[in-house]
């Protein structure tokens, strides 16, 4: 059940990737406000660059912890060894994967556009929670089993 987990945690982290990716280039204007480029003058022709960088820092992070989470799952469920610390890290992941579910939600019912895409980055998101809980359903029963197998 780790092995899978593992692997699924890894595999949804690279669509939060390209989700998050594909928004800011592609959903610019609706981020930045119209006045904010006025502000800045010659100087806006660099904010879209800057912020696709900014936002490729923050989702690399993400992938990095992803990619902890799931390789220490996988790791466990193989009887390898593994940094005991990861199930802390999938419960960050998993109320962040849970806020901007529930914040996409608002904006599935608040917005008129793209409410297919919405949709289907809604479902995504929610496999990926759903993996997330998966995964420390099973670190937490496997911990257990070994904690009652080694009192007897």
């Amino acid at each position: 059940m780790l092995v899978n987990s593992g692997g699924g945690v890894i595999l949804l982290g690279l669509w939060s990737i390209i989700k998050g990716l594909l928004t800011v280039y592609l959903q610019f204007d609706d981020i930045v406000e119209p006045q904010m480029l006025t502000e800045l003058g010659e100087n806006a022709v660099f904010l879209k660059p800057i912020m696709i960088v900014m936002s490729f820092i923050g989702l690399g992070f993400v992938l990095l912890l992803r990619l902890f989470v799931g390789l220490n799952a996988y790791r466990e469920g193989r009887g390898r060894r593994f940094r005991r610390t990861y199930p802390f890290f999938a419960i960050i992941l998993f109320l962040l994967g849970l806020i901007g579910f529930i914040l996409e939600l608002r904006v599935l019912f608040s917005s008129d556009s793209a409410k297919d895409t919405t949709l289907a980055t809604l479902l995504l998101d929610l496999a990926s929670l759903f993996i997330l809980f998966q995964t420390l359903a099973a670190v937490f029963s496997v911990r257990r089993l070994q904690k009652a197998k080694g009192e007897q």
